[in-house]
């Protein structure tokens, strides 16, 4: 826990992040964050860079610090510090990880290859929900926005692996796609698909997440906080206003979940 104990403090309040010059009347962002601004200008590999950024960072640095002195440590057979240690010098083994190859994902992969019809898909996509993906939306629990004395189930819009909507929507953002297309289609090929599905499949991607793009709010309109709440307090299957198709895919979707957690 050395690593933990020994990070310096950040004050909770800095005013280096302030620009005293701006009055707070006239601009208040420019005046509360001018500051920051200047002195953390954008890194080209981030699309916004804040304090929650840097707790990001700073908790990764600490975890792995901590993996890492924990590998030099004799654990316990059998003890978590043991398990956490096997684990962390797994990733770290890079041999075994080129010799293995995709190896380890082929049964997932060809699987997902494999769906044929809706019921397949929606079964699909309750797998990863319930496991480590959010595919085509967003769902997970948190205490209600009007009420923190009880949670609720929220469905939200799937976040995008180009990360903003405007990579790939924006003509200017042309080069950023191209580079994404490529990335795309090495993954395909470590990933074992054939040479000649590979351009479809990259293409087959990119027009889905482009989409969702298209229908995704932009981060300006995500400021919005009371217009993203609406809720729900029916039960799906009596609403007859929803598509015939609707309540019965939602149905199959929630009834793998509840499979899977059962």
């Amino acid at each position: 826990m050395t690593a933990c104990q020994n990070t310096p403090k950040t004050p909770a309040l800095d005013m280096a992040n302030f620009d005293l010059s701006v009055a707070p009347n006239a601009d208040f962002y420019e005046y509360a964050t001018g500051g920051w601004q200047k002195n953390n200008p954008l890194k080209p590999e981030y699309a916004r860079y804040g304090s929650f950024d840097i707790l990001r960072d700073n908790n990764e640095k600490r975890i792995n610090e901590l993996f890492s002195g924990m590998t030099q440590q004799k654990a316990e057979p059998g003890s978590v510090k043991q398990k956490i240690s096997d684990l962390y010098k797994m990733g770290l083994d890079s041999v075994r990880l080129n010799a293995e190859g995709a190896a380890p994902i082929k049964a997932a992969v060809d699987g997902i290859l494999a769906i044929g019809d809706r019921s397949q898909l929606t079964a699909a996509v309750a797998r990863l929900h319930s496991s480590i993906a959010n595919p085509f939306f967003g769902v997970g629990v948190q205490s209600d926005l009007m009420n923190s004395d009880i949670n609720a189930l929220y469905a939200s819009q799937p976040d995008l692996i180009m990360g903003d909507r405007d990579y790939y929507l924006d003509p200017e953002n042309e080069s950023i796609r191209t580079a994404y297309k490529e990335y795309l289609g090495k993954i395909f090929r470590l990933s074992g698909v054939p040479e000649a599905d590979i351009d479809k499949a990259v293409a087959g991607v990119l027009s889905i997440e482009t989409k969702l793009a298209e229908k995704n709010w932009s981060s300006v309109e995500l400021r919005n906080i009371p217009a993203m709440y609406n809720p729900r307090r029916r039960p799906i299957s009596r609403r007859p206003t929803m598509p015939s198709t609707g309540p019965s895919t939602i149905r199959q979707w929630a009834s793998a979940i509840s499979s899977r957690s059962s």
